[in-house]
């Protein structure tokens, strides 16, 4: 299961190249429904507004406590990189592909010591 955060035009970007992938599950986070929708046209199976639902437990439902294979940040909000640790399942990938206005800090132990994450920037490559 793929998980991208954000639906702006960094995300749609990488929802096509994810579907070339053919994962067996793509899900699109956003806040604004209208991206949201606009994301469904570009392929992603399911969306989901962080405003209006609680994500880590609809990716939680999904996958039986596990988690997602990969979860892609392309909002440059600091929430959504928490959030992401959070539903990366155990030796999962996050990939950090947005451009941030402020710093953002995260707990450390949880990428190595409890989850053992691979962790990769990207910038405007597939």
């Amino acid at each position: 299961m793929v998980v991208i955060s954000g639906a702006g035009t960094l995300g749609l970007g990488m929802i096509t190249y994810a579907r070339m992938k053919n994962p067996k599950l793509l899900i699109v986070l956003d806040m604004q429904d209208g991206r949201l929708e606009k994301a469904k046209e570009f392929g992603a199976d399911l969306v989901f507004n962080p405003g209006k639902c609680d994500i880590d437990k609809e990716i939680k439902a999904l996958t039986n406590d596990y988690g997602c294979d990969v979860y892609i940040e392309a909002t440059g909000h600091p929430s959504s990189v928490i959030q992401g640790l959070a539903v990366t399942r155990k030796l999962g990938r996050f990939v950090e592909f947005s451009v941030f206005g402020s710093e953002t800090s995260v707990d450390w132990s949880i990428i190595g010591d409890r989850k053992e994450l691979d962790i990769l920037g990207a910038h405007l490559s597939p």
